[in-house]
Formats: C-alpha cells, sequence, structure tokens
C-alpha cells in the first residue's frame, strides 16, 4: 500500500504544481488481478523521479550564500532529444567524455572533446537502451559504460575496442535500473544495479571469463538511486534509497561478507544518492531530503555518520553528483527545481559555497560531475527547454602558493599590518582568524590585540574551486617606557 500512496500523492503533487513535463508519475502501481492488496511498481526510466515533500523546519550550516564565478557552458548534442540520464568522466588530458540516452532514437550514445569539437557515437542502436548510462575511463582512457534497457529490461555493458563491445550482464527479471558503473585497477568493471523484480539491491562484476552476480540487500523495497565506488584495494561500496523505510543506506564488501548500514531516516531521505571515498576510505554522500526539499551530505566522522543540509532553498538536490578534490573536500553539482537550474556547491574549508551555474531556460536535470587536475569542476547536463546535452565547465584556476606576512612584533596599543598573497589563483577571496577570537577579511588587514602575548594567524583564500589556508604568528610587546631625569634636591 505504500506503494500505491506514494504514487496518489505524486500525482496530487504534479496537478497542483501544473509542470506538465512531470505530471506522468515515475512509478506506475498496477494491481493483481487476484488481489487488490497485491501491488507491483514499474519504474518508468522516461521520467524523472520525485519524492514526495513536506515542509519542515531545518537548521542549515554556515554558508557563504550564493557566489558567481566564471563558468562556460556550451551545447553538445542537440541533434533531437538528446541528454537523458548524462554520466561524464575525464581522460588524462582533463577532456570530457561523456554517455546519455537518445530519447529521439531510443539509443545509448556517447560523445567526447578532442580538444577542437565533440565526437558523438551511437554505442547501442538496439531498441530502448541508455537508461541510467554510468561512464568510467580505464587507465589507457577506454571508455566503460553500463546501462538499462527498458524494453527487454536488462542490465547492459559496453566498452570500446575495435568498435564497440556490447554485452548483457543479467537478464533474469526485470534488472539494470539505477546501474552504476566503476572500474578497479585492472579496469575490471564493478556494476550496482536494482532488481525491480525482486525490490532488491544487486551487484556484478567480470571475474575475467563471466559476469558473476550477488544479491545484497532484499530487506524490504530497496536499491533505488545506487551510487557506486571502489577502494584502493578494489572493494565495493555502495549508497542506496530504502524505498520501504524512506532512508539512506550504505553498503560495503568487508572481505568477507556485506556490511549493511542505515545512514539517514530523519525523514525521507536518500533519492539522488552520489557516493565518493576520500584517500583514506571514507565515504562521502550527497543525497536529497524528499521531506524538507533540500540536499544533503553525508560522511562517515570516525565512529558515526556526520549528517548536514547544504542547501534549503526552495525545491533543491535532485540529481545529485558528488566528487572529492585532491584534498578531499567535496563538491557536489545538483538540480533546483524550484528555479530551474544548475547548481554547485563545494566545501572550502570553512563553509559550504552555493552557486548557479546555468539557469536559462530549464536545466539541471540529470546532473554529473568530475573535477579535473586542477580540481576544476565539469558537469554534463540535460536542457529540458531545448531537449539537448549541455556541458560546463569553471574558469577559474585553483589557489597555490599561498603567503602571508607582517609587520610584528607590535608594541601594545598599535595595529599590526596583515598581508596575504597567492602565487596563483583568480577570483581570491581572504578571510583572516587573528587568533584572539576576532577576524576580518581582505588581502591586507589592521588589527590592534588587546593584550601582550603570542598570537596565531590563520588566514585562507577561497574561490570558485578551492581552498587554501596559512599561518604566522603575531608577537605583541610591552609599551615602551619613558624614564624622565630626577631632580636632585639641594
Amino acid at each position: 500500500m505504500k506503494k500505491q500512496l506514494f504514487t496518489i500523492l505524486l500525482s496530487a503533487l504534479f496537478a497542483l504544481s501544473g509542470v506538465l513535463w512531470l505530471m506522468q508519475s515515475p512509478v506506475t502501481a498496477v494491481a493483481s488481478s487476484s488481489s487488490s492488496s497485491s501491488l507491483k511498481v514499474h519504474h518508468n526510466p522516461d521520467h524523472t523521479e520525485q519524492l514526495p515533500s513536506q515542509t519542515a523546519l531545518l537548521v542549515r550550516p554556515l554558508s557563504m550564500g550564493i557566489t558567481t564565478t566564471n563558468w562556460v557552458t556550451q551545447v553538445v548534442d542537440n541533434s533531437g532529444v538528446m541528454g537523458w540520464f548524462t554520466s561524464i568522466a575525464l581522460d588524462s588530458n582533463d577532456r570530457p567524455h561523456i554517455s546519455y540516452r537518445d530519447s529521439t532514437n531510443l539509443s545509448l550514445k556517447y560523445t567526447f572533446w578532442n580538444s577542437s569539437q565533440w565526437i558523438s557515437q551511437t554505442v547501442d542502436p538496439e531498441q530502448s537502451t541508455g537508461h541510467y548510462t554510468s561512464l568510467a575511463l580505464d587507465s589507457n582512457d577506454v571508455p566503460h559504460i553500463s546501462h538499462y534497457n527498458s524494453f527487454s529490461r536488462d542490465l547492459k555493458y559496453a566498452h570500446q575496442g575495435i568498435g564497440w563491445n556490447l554485452q548483457t550482464v543479467d537478464t533474469v527479471g526485470d534488472v539494470g535500473q539505477y546501474a552504476s558503473l566503476a572500474l578497479d585497477n585492472a579496469g575490471t568493471p564493478h556494476i550496482s544495479y536494482y532488481d525491480n523484480t525482486n525490490d532488491s539491491l544487486k551487484y556484478a562484476y567480470w571475474n575475467g571469463s563471466q559476469w558473476v552476480l550477488q544479491t545484497i540487500d532484499s530487506t524490504g523495497n530497496v536499491g533505488w538511486y545506487i551510487s557506486l565506488a571502489l577502494d584502493s584495494a578494489g572493494k565495493p561500496h555502495i549508497a542506496y534509497y530504502d524505498f520501504t523505510n524512506g532512508s539512506l543506506k550504505y553498503a560495503y564488501w568487508n572481505g568477507v561478507g556485506w556490511v549493511l548500514q542505515t545512514i539517514d531516516n530523519t525523514a525521507v531521505v536518500g533519492a539522488y544518492t552520489s557516493l565518493a571515498l576520500d584517500n583514506a576510505g571514507t565515504p562521502h554522500i550527497s543525497y536529497y531530503d524528499g521531506t524538507n526539499d533540500s540536499l544533503k551530505y553525508a560522511y562517515w566522522g570516525g565512529s558515526q555518520w556526520v549528517l548536514q543540509t547544504i542547501d534549503s532553498t526552495g525545491n533543491v538536490g535532485w540529481h545529485t553528483s558528488l566528487a572529492l578534490d585532491s584534498a578531499g573536500k567535496p563538491h557536489i553539482s545538483y538540480y533546483d527545481s524550484t528555479n530551474s537550474s544548475l547548481k554547485y556547491a563545494y566545501w572550502s574549508g570553512v563553509t559550504w559555497v552555493l552557486q548557479i551555474v546555468d539557469s536559462s531556460g530549464d536545466v539541471g536535470r540529470y546532473a554529473s560531475l568530475a573535477l579535473d587536475n586542477h580540481d576544476l569542476p565539469h558537469i554534463s547536463y540535460y536542457d529540458q527547454s531545448n531537449s539537448a546535452l549541455k556541458y560546463a565547465y569553471a574558469t577559474d584556476t585553483a589557489i597555490m602558493g599561498l603567503l602571508v606576512s607582517s609587520d610584528s612584533p607590535t608594541l601594545l596599543g598599535a595595529s599590526t599590518t596583515l598581508t596575504a598573497a597567492v602565487t596563483s589563483g583568480s577570483n581570491v577571496n581572504y578571510t583572516w582568524d587573528f587568533g584572539d577570537g576576532t577576524g576580518g577579511s581582505g588581502a591586507s588587514v589592521s588589527h590592534t590585540y588587546p593584550a601582550m602575548g603570542t598570537y596565531t594567524v590563520t588566514v585562507t583564500a577561497v574561490n570558485s574551486v578551492s581552498s587554501v589556508s596559512a599561518n604566522t604568528t603575531v608577537m605583541i610587546t610591552p609599551h615602551a617606557t619613558t624614564y624622565l631625569p630626577m631632580a636632585l634636591k639641594p
């Protein structure tokens, strides 16, 4: 009955909003002829999915608000209805490669930038392919793509060789929605996906001669909105949505068995998940809070999961895509449904910085994010207004070589001047922690300390793509003492 209520609520919400493109429910409830309580949900991959939401009080973390940067946007493919289910990866030269669905010809497509133009190819022309595409490049920059065939209802996989090598991974039941692909160090494909027949989370990997299939979680209806990542040992980690309980879940292989955890069950949360592992193997996950219509982020703090609300202005957080920079800081692209725009958030090391990437029409669905070797963001996404595949990248350069100096030592009561500069980086903002509980901003600042002593001053340089901090020491000395000659009495 929960699925039926979910579908009814979706229909009511869409009717009220008047958003015609979304008026078809992402799931269709079909009652069994033998029992009115027997209900099966068939996902419709041709429509964006939305979870029911409610209004609730949110506590947001410190935020620098909306900022702007130099984003360049391009139309990549507008030769029909192009750009659903995009997935982006950057090669060793930081050139973008994108897989996506050709909804005009009902096929899987792939495009890449060859340093002068976009080269587009049809990968799998079979009918109804290209749903839930997931792209990865191996160490030789060879593309590998997993995807779902909505006609045969099978999980499929393609990789480039002499032409495209096409394989069917799993055909047992309706399998392959929400597919997520990752390659291990040897270039071996691993895929996690949803089994719609059995309402379960599944996982497949190539063992060198055949596909090995496993069911990871089958408790309730689980395995929606999957995101897969492999750690340095090649062990899989998976974030996914538990529909039955409306919660975000996480599974990982510990070398002996699968460990399952519930990360967040504070509301209807966990749609549009995106998972990344840092260099220590720590999981970081972005996802949508369907109760509060907000973007959330979770990471493992060493003993427990730490949960944060990143953006709650309007209905935001659809189609999240998470990547970690070279310092392990999270960057997230996502869709703002209220304003029909593509947004981007990143952790500066001090606060979350939010940006509008593209607001020219209804843009930002199916967003996919990758960071280049300079930690600059690149995003592929769908332009609903023009039925086109689009691509955006930031032109800011990462901050390097932060230098800080002062005119210390300073006498008590006098002002100390502090100066910061970088050897490279554009649109840099500087914030200061003077070490006495106060702060300031700007490349050059002056501050008067209230007492003698030694203070550690921290300056943080931030732009749209990076954040760097540096320290210096300030010494405050006593007042200069003036000694007057004593008058001698006769």
